[in-house]
């Protein structure tokens, strides 16, 4: 399965996306590629579905997605996001970094709720992890 996913990364690193982006037009004016790798990766581990689909939860995911591709402020977050195909991809637009500082506020009174969908989904996936308790 990783051997799976390595030529996938690199096919769509390359522009050979074979439709896998769904209604995604990959050749505009801002770069696809990277974002799109990430996401893909956020969707198969299960991060996409624990943050959920509104606004708080995609903004979420970028500031995740933005800090492996660019590690840089909130501020630089913004900026990154006007290079990158953050609209088509995410479904968002016209943000700002305060919009960001808010969905980190709200991302903590989720924090809970959010690693325990996580850990659902790795025990359906993988089955209870062994974990030895301290004697």
């Amino acid at each position: 399965m990783e051997a799976r996913a390595h030529r996938c990364a690199g096919s769509c690193l390359k522009g050979e996306f074979d439709g896998v982006g769904g209604n995604v037009d990959p050749i505009n004016d801002r770069v696809f590629g990277v974002l799109f790798v990430l996401k893909a990766i956020a969707d198969r581990i299960g991060i996409t579905k624990a943050l959920g689909n509104d606004r708080t939860g995609k903004l979420a995911l970028f500031l995740i997605l933005v800090r492996i591709a660019n590690q840089g402020s909130r501020l630089s977050a913004v900026r990154w996001a006007r290079e990158h195909c953050v609209g088509e991809l995410l479904g968002l637009r016209d943000f700002n970094e305060n919009d960001l500082y808010k969905a980190m506020d709200r991302l903590s009174e989720r924090q809970e709720r959010i690693e325990k969908t996580l850990y659902r989904e790795y025990v359906n996936k993988k089955g209870s992890p062994n974990i030895l308790a301290p004697v």
